[in-house]
């Protein structure tokens, strides 16, 4: 995997959290599936870059 790819996935993450944060901060209805939706994103992400660096699939063919 490209960092370039790992790091925009990383910054698109955190940029979502943030903005489940600040809605749940606004107490805007439903702000819960959102922060939830954003929690699963970032484990998600995660699970993304530790499968693409440990499989040895770096974006070579």
């Amino acid at each position: 995997m490209k960092a370039k790819t790992a790091v925009l996935l990383l910054i698109l993450a955190c940029l979502i959290m943030v903005g489940a944060a600040f809605l749940k901060i606004q107490h805007v209805a439903n702000a819960e599936y959102f922060l939830t939706f954003a929690l699963l994103f970032q484990v998600g992400v995660f699970c993304y870059i530790a499968y693409r660096s440990l499989s040895g699939k770096n974006g070579k063919s």
